[in-house]
């Protein structure tokens, strides 16, 4: 299986939280597509939040 990640045109990275064991985990995150199809693409991660953005 073949798979290839394009972004085309430049997309604006947002920041979003996600929960995981009762813990705040932030992500830089671009959309894009993989196989045609969109997707969230994770550029970076920053650990787990201590506090609120």
């Amino acid at each position: 299986m073949m798979m290839s990640i394009t972004a085309g045109t430049p997309y604006m990275a947002t920041i979003q939280a996600k929960h995981t064991n009762g813990h705040k985990y932030c992500y830089i995150v671009e959309s894009g597509h993989v196989n045609g199809k969109p997707k969230p693409i994770v550029l970076s991660s920053s650990g787990q939040s201590q506090r609120s953005i």
